[in-house]
């Protein structure tokens, strides 16, 4: 008789685990269901603001002349028109004689118009 008890445990212990194995291919089916509508909605969230990042790009964005730029970087026309030969800035050129500056690239030109501290050579400041 205990030999019929422990298959009885047995059979019976078989059906817990066969339904907690059914209720778990349950929940992994419900969750494959919700991560996959988590994903569509983070796809269409992205999509959004890719769309937001344009439009407020687009309205930020402005062009100087070297007029404009060399006021808002305090700064003469003339430094500007060097950088600009030497490479040393971005800019559009239009045409053959029209030039401007993206609101984009002033912190690319700030840098470049940065003034490089020159080497001390040993020689000390005289104490006043």
């Amino acid at each position: 008789m205990a030999n019929s008890d422990s298959r009885f445990q047995i059979s019976d212990g078989a059906g817990v685990i066969g339904e907690a194995i059914a209720e778990m291919i349950a929940a992994r089916h419900e969750s494959d269901q919700s991560f996959g509508r988590i994903i569509t909605r983070l796809e269409l969230v992205e999509r959004e603001n890719v769309e937001l990042r344009k439009q407020l790009l687009e309205e930020r964005l402005e062009w100087y002349t070297e007029e404009q730029l060399a006021e808002r970087m305090q700064c003469s026309v003339d430094t500007l028109q060097r950088l600009r030969r030497n490479k040393k800035i971005p800019y559009e050129r239009l045409s053959a004689k029209l030039i401007r500056y993206c609101s984009l690239d002033e912190p690319a030109i700030a840098k470049a118009l940065r003034v490089q501290p020159k080497e001390d050579k040993g020689r000390r400041l005289k104490a006043a």
